[in-house]
C-alpha cells in the first residue's frame, strides 16, 4: 500500500538523519541569477556552489532562475 509507512521506517528515517552532516539537514537552495552575470568570477562561484551541493548532497533547489512565457 503507498503511503504505509512502518515503525521500523520511522526509526530507520530518523536514524538516518541523526547520522547526516549538519549541512544535509537542510536541502540547499541556490540562487543561479549568477549564471547570466557579465562577471566572470560570479559565474564561477556559482559552478562551485552547485558542484559542491551535487558531490555532498546530490541535489538543491534552484531559486531565481527568472520567469518564462
Amino acid at each position: 500500500m503507498a503511503g504505509f509507512v512502518t515503525g521500523a521506517d520511522k526509526r530507520l528515517n530518523e536514524a538516518l538523519l541523526e547520522n547526516l552532516t549538519p549541512a544535509f539537514k537542510e536541502i540547499p537552495v541556490i540562487d543561479i541569477s549568477a549564471a547570466t552575470s557579465p562577471n566572470k568570477e560570479d559565474r564561477i562561484a556559482l559552478a562551485k556552489t552547485i558542484r559542491k551541493a551535487c558531490e555532498t548532497i546530490g541535489f538543491f533547489y534552484v531559486s531565481n532562475h527568472g520567469t518564462y512565457n
